[in-house]
């Protein structure tokens, strides 16, 4: 019977995928082995036929297998070499191939990717000494053996295929991951060729196979080393009681078990569980939960002692008391002789020119002009403090430091004393060395207030007690005057 459209599925046979090619016309007769056209391509070849009538025609094997001109152009077209020896990888997923020949060049390969091929066996698969990955998942084997030529094989993905049972692992003393999940496992008999790689494997995907018997996770359990067990979708986990508990008790460095990790208090009380029951659980979740709490508190004690350690050494630093508080907090507001920026103290202020801010906190600052912020601080404090800060009506004067006015130089002295301990010239610079940077500019009282003259006064003397000299270097003649006349 001709077909007017051949169907071309995979050699697996029943339930393969189907691919159509209209322009590929065959008689076709049960029982009857036909073979390609001379210019069928390589993907093509190996495949089979389905007729019209059901039969299935396998075309001839010879043409099905793995050519070196194809491997070669599959390497050329990866970004590997069209010289064999020189690849350490090849991908040939999906071409379409039944069998393995031609790979016996690539000496060096330590990668291979056959996934979505129609391998029924590995048959063909040449000693490759350096491979180490081999990726035949979505294929239609049904057994794992022809291995022998790759003793140091570390993963090996057979997802996908229609293995029955695990054989031919023996070969493989340093294999590690093992992938066969949506394979046709059902027995724990099928399972016995994972003993061969218990010392070694620590990973291992057995999900959606048809494991029944609950005695297929004996087989498991004798798996000590494993770190990570994927078994969902098999019926055995919901015919086994406490399925998880057991897995974790038996498999003591399992830290990953199908859908989530194993933390530490989910293994104590399961080992508990299984040594106990329920009781041994509940105890060994409490004990866990105490020595976490007490293991926090440790560490935070550790970090409160370093803290006081280091602050310790910050008031040794300061000329301080001796004591395991925070020195910063305490010069807030001017204690000890700490500047009332309340900083880290590095550069603090002389006790002089401390308390003589503090007699100028006393009063309010003057409106529009801007004024030493560790003053501005100090109001601030004496404020929070519950002290009381006079209001006086200030009033801006022509003149500044050692124009004639007394009062007047005195006021602008003491000011640009409590912002910086930088000595004063006559023409009201800031004198650093070779440096000047403008002074602030000066404040002033409203004359004929005995009380303000008073406060400024008291401030300015102890500004000369502690300042004066410098002052006088710096001002020359002129600015010694000006300090003289504050007597």
């Amino acid at each position: 019977m001709e077909m007017n459209a051949k169907v071309l599925a995979k050699a697996s046979g029943e339930g393969a995928r189907v691919f159509r090619a209209p322009s590929m016309r065959r008689t076709c007769r049960r029982g009857q082995e036909t073979s390609g056209s001379a210019d069928m391509p390589h993907m093509m070849l190996g495949r089979v036929w389905r007729g019209a009538d059901g039969c299935l025609c396998a075309a001839r094997r010879a043409a099905a297998r793995l050519f070196p001109s194809t491997s070669s152009q599959a390497c050329k077209e990866n970004g590997g070499y069209t010289t064999p020896q020189l690849n350490d990888k090849i991908l040939l997923n999906f071409h379409g191939f039944a069998r393995l020949a031609g790979l016996e060049p690539y000496v060096a390969l330590r990668a291979i990717f056959l996934e979505g091929n129609c391998l029924v066996t590995l048959e063909g698969l040449p000693p490759l000494a350096e491979l180490r990955c081999l990726f035949v998942q979505q294929n239609a084997l049904q057994s794992l053996a022809h291995l022998d030529g790759c003793p140091n094989l570390d993963t090996l993905n057979a997802s996908h295929n229609r293995l029955d049972c695990v054989d031919g692992l023996e070969v493989t003393p340093m294999l590690t991951t093992l992938n066969l999940a949506h394979n046709s496992l059902k027995t724990p008999e099928s399972l016995e060729g994972l003993r061969a790689v218990a010392g070694t494997l620590t990973t291992l995907d057995l999900s959606e196979n048809k494991l029944e018997d609950p005695a297929c996770l004996d087989v498991i359990r004798s798996l000590g080393e494993l770190r990570c067990l994927y078994l969902g979708g098999n019926p055995a986990l919901s015919a086994t009681r406490n399925y998880r508990k057991t897995m974790i008790a038996a498999l003591p460095h399992l830290s990953y078990l199908d859908d989530r990790p194993v933390f530490p208090v989910e293994r104590a009380c399961a080992v508990a569980f299984a040594a106990g029951g329920l009781e041994a659980e509940r105890e060994a979740r409490r004990v866990f939960r105490d020595e976490e709490a007490a293991r926090d508190a440790r560490n935070f004690e550790a970090m409160q002692e370093m803290r006081r350690e280091g602050w310790r050494i910050k008031r040794e630093r300061r000329g301080l008391p001796p004591g395991d508080t925070d020195p910063s907090d305490e010069g807030s507001d001017g204690e000890e002789g700490v500047g009332a920026g309340g900083g880290d103290g590095d550069n603090m202020d002389p006790p002089e020119l401390v308390a003589a801010r503090e007699q100028l906190a006393v009063y309010s600052q003057r409106p529009g002009e801007a004024e030493p912020p560790e003053l501005t601080r100090a109001r601030l404090a004496r404020m929070a403090a519950g002290g009381e800060v006079q209001e006086v009506d200030w009033q801006p004067l022509a003149g500044g430091v050692g124009d004639g006015s007394d009062e007047e130089g005195a006021a602008a002295a003491a000011t640009s004393a409590s912002s910086t301990a930088l000595p004063v010239a006559q023409d009201g610079e800031v004198q650093h060395g070779d440096s000047a940077a403008a002074a602030p500019a000066p404040l002033t009282h409203q004359a004929g207030s005995d009380a303000v003259e008073a406060g400024i006064r008291s401030a300015l003397e102890q500004l000369k007690t502690a300042c004066g000299p410098s002052l006088a270097v710096a001002a020359g003649d002129g600015g010694r005057e000006d300090l003289d006349a504050l007597d």
